[in-house]
């Protein structure tokens, strides 16, 4: 999975956790708020711009099509453009004066101020709750991979903090989960937490390689790098930690189809240059894995 397909890791999480959601029909008018909220900001600034964009439009043209405005200082034709001047004016309360609302304009044109001072107003709301939901930057790396761990089969997956702040008491919870169905038609949900060592991390700086020994009694046990993908099931890693500059705590988290699973091992991210000191790190080697192919290893960072 690509890391900013996050709609397809909620998408597939869905799937397997509720797929009776599909069916709620929960859309933008039932859950305004938080459908505004969750937006992306590109998406949400544009949709801003567009809702202000047809107020105005629409006020213009009412002003133009109903005579309703005339010019202060000059006797003229009144145009489209200065229906849609006149528009923005009122809906932004600024009023510069040239031009005024006669008749009925004047009702539309108070209508149209408070719509703006109303807009004005949800829009700083939106926009602060936007800012202020804590949010901390965590990469998933692509792959799970099956590898010895203390001379233990176990799973692997590398966490990174993309940001430059700690995390205090970091904790990780692994699951896999499946969707088993019944003669009936029916369908019940198994979850199977995969315990981690260790589970936590006291400071959370750069990178964390999460590992789950396959042990006795677990649910992968006996199971091989090429049984495991062919499961049916999907992984979930439930990340949470506190962050400092914050002053808040959050939680993230990732899905993995259990055929995400590949025999190999994790390389090292921290590499030294000629100086002793280390260089850069691109970001695709954060989704690096060293396969195992004819005995032989070789570097892949895609599915």
């Amino acid at each position: 999975m690509k890391p900013k397909e996050s709609y397809f890791d909620r998408e597939k999480l869905t799937a397997i956790l509720a797929p009776e959601k599909g069916y709620l029909h929960r859309g933008l008018l039932e859950d305004t708020y938080h459908h505004l909220v969750t937006l992306s900001w590109p998406t949400f600034l544009l949709l801003t711009v567009f809702a202000l964009f047809l107020v105005t439009t629409i006020f213009g043209f009412f002003y133009y099509l109903t005579d309703t405005i005339k010019l202060n200082y000059a006797n003229g034709d009144i145009t489209i453009w200065d229906g849609l001047f006149f528009s923005i004016t009122s809906i932004t309360t600024v009023g510069y004066g040239d031009i005024r609302a006669v008749g009925i304009g004047r009702i539309a044109s108070g209508v149209e101020s408070a719509m703006g001072l109303m807009f004005i107003g949800a829009f700083t709301a939106l926009a602060f709750a936007r800012f202020s939901r804590a949010r901390i930057k965590i990469h998933f790396s692509k792959q799970i991979v099956f590898d010895k761990h203390e001379g233990l089969p176990a799973l692997l997956f590398r966490v990174t903090n993309l940001r430059g702040d700690d995390l205090i008491g970091a904790y990780m919870n692994f699951y896999f989960i499946k969707v088993i169905h019944q003669k009936d038609g029916t369908f019940t949900r198994r979850w199977y937490n995969l315990e981690l060592t260790p589970p936590d991390m006291p400071v959370f700086s750069f990178s964390w390689k999460v590992v789950h020994q396959i042990k006795k009694g677990g649910y992968f046990e006996g199971m091989d790098a090429e049984e495991i993908p062919k499961s049916n099931g999907i992984f979930l890693a439930v990340f949470k930690g506190y962050d400092v500059d914050l002053a808040a705590e959050s939680t993230t988290y990732n899905v993995w189809p259990a055929d995400s699973v590949v025999e190999g091992s994790l390389p090292e991210l921290m590499v030294k240059g000629k100086n002793g000191r280390p260089i850069a790190i691109p970001f695709k080697k954060l989704d690096e894995v060293v396969r195992r192919k004819n005995g032989q290893n070789f570097i892949s960072n895609r599915r």
